[in-house]
């Protein structure tokens, strides 16, 4: 979806902009290194997608720092 993502300057959590991006939502699987299944997840109707990409520059936005 193209959607409004807020990205923050680096370094800062109270500055930044609102720019146009596409963000993906979905389920993702857990899944054990020996293969055993640990569950999923569906991340749609969350706060945060699975991926964000800024759609003026074509960057991946980092969910966890904001930018």
């Amino acid at each position: 979806m193209l959607e409004w993502q807020r990205i923050f300057e680096q370094g800062s959590k109270s500055k930044g902009v609102m720019v146009p991006a596409w963000n993906f939502y979905g389920t993702f699987e857990f899944q054990y290194t020996n293969g055993d299944h640990y569950g999923s997840e569906t991340r749609q109707g969350f706060l945060l997608p699975l991926l964000s990409i800024n759609a003026v520059d074509g960057s991946i936005v980092d969910l966890r720092e904001g930018y």
